[in-house]
């Protein structure tokens, strides 16, 4: 027989166990403590988890945060890149936003951000950032607004062509508060790890709804108007730069590269972590989905429908659900085709019209043919040689 193990009481009695279990229960309440947790009894147990991150497309994997595209040329003010990421513009400097494989260890890829017009002399309005807006479901627990508000850390891991300072910021919805700070790259061509700690906001307007619930800002230049008053602290102006901080658009030689971002709640930046294919996809899909892009040579088949007239099928289209009444977009030309259910199960030959009745979860499409036989059943898919897609965009 094995041996027998100890009692509660035995357990209790033991010195050497007492000190150890207190001495680790003091360095696990320590570090709680820093993640601005005061329930002692609950907060070792919260540490046993992995800090939430805000931002689960932050290692920028293979595909999965790349849905929209590889490369982005000239990229405009307001445009959608990498899952997750928009860029804001205001001035004559060009970028390109692309996939690379410069990356820090641990991470396939990283956003490139690539200056391929300089803009060496700022006016007072211009501007050049990547902005990562985030919903307020998910930032909801940060209370934002008032007395009760949590801190939130930013971290990454930076590369840059070039060294010098670059401003962080955070902000709410309409850029009423805004939280900046300054970072520094201190050696070029290697990854540095950065991280940024943000005391929570005690007043303005968060959203804690399906709106952008908080934006966060990676400012390369900012022009004179944007520059925040004080740094470290709320401002209730739109100014995530500063004067302090140097213009990382003023010449094409200039590449930043943007890896293992994570924003999460606390005072302390936990370890990278990356997220499962699984959590990315199904937190991207939230945002943007598109339909047959991934099988360039076979058919994607997109739902079942009917004959309406000679000339028109309608077909209903579910998908998972998403933010909000998505966006369509679809490929041009007689690029998809209807399968009929009856005998014979020949195919007609489709081109997108429209969509009707969006929501977040189903829409009915429309599609244009010709010569068809009233209320016959079908089955509508992209065309076998390729080409048809879907886009449903429901992006912050």
């Amino acid at each position: 027989m094995g041996t027998a193990l100890p009692t509660q009481a035995q357990l209790i009695n033991n010195t050497d166990f007492r000190a150890t279990f207190e001495a680790r229960y003091a360095a696990i309440a320590k570090v709680a403590e820093e993640f601005g947790m005061t329930d002692g009894g609950n907060a070792a147990l919260v540490l046993l988890r992995q800090s939430r991150n805000f931002t689960p497309f932050g290692g920028f994997i293979e595909d999965l945060c790349w849905q929209r595209g590889d490369t982005f040329a000239a990229v405009g003010n307001g445009d959608a890149t990498a899952d997750g990421i928009r860029w804001y513009q205001v001035g004559a400097g060009v970028v390109t936003h692309q996939k690379s494989t410069t990356a820090p260890d641990g991470t396939p890829h990283a956003l490139h951000i690539d200056v391929t017009t300089a803009d060496a002399s700022l006016a007072a309005g211009d501007y050049y950032a990547v902005e990562i807006p985030l919903e307020g479901y998910h930032v909801q627990s940060l209370a934002m607004g008032g007395s009760a508000a949590n801190y939130t850390v930013i971290s990454f891991k930076i590369r840059s062509t070039r060294t010098g300072t670059l401003t962080v910021a955070i902000s709410n919805d309409d850029r009423t508060r805004c939280y900046t700070s300054e970072i520094t790259i201190d050696a070029a061509n290697v990854f540095e790890t950065k991280s940024v700690i943000v005391p929570g906001a005690p007043s303005g307007t968060w959203l804690t709804d399906n709106g952008i619930g908080m934006r966060v800002h990676l400012v390369l230049a900012a022009g004179s108007d944007f520059h925040a008053g004080s740094l470290d602290t709320w401002n209730a102006t739109n100014t995530p730069g500063s004067a302090t901080a140097d213009n990382f658009m003023d010449s094409t030689s200039t590449s930043v590269y943007l890896g293992q971002l994570k924003v999460e709640q606390g005072r302390v930046a936990t370890p990278w972590i990356g997220e499962t294919p699984e959590a990315v996809n199904a937190h991207n899909q939230r945002y943007f989905q598109q339909w047959g892009f991934d099988l360039p040579s076979s058919r994607m088949y997109l739902g079942g429908g009917y004959v309406f007239n000679a000339t028109t099928v309608l077909a209903h289209f579910d998908y998972p659900e998403m933010r909000a009444a998505p966006t369509l977009t679809g490929s041009s030309g007689a690029t998809f085709e209807a399968h009929k259910q009856s005998s014979g199960g020949s195919t007609y030959t489709l081109t997108l019209n429209s969509g009707a009745d969006i929501t977040r979860r189903s829409m009915r499409l429309s599609y244009a043919g010709t010569s068809m036989t009233s209320g016959e059943p079908v089955v509508v898919s992209t065309q076998q040689a390729g080409g048809g897609w879907l886009k449903l965009d429901a992006a912050l």
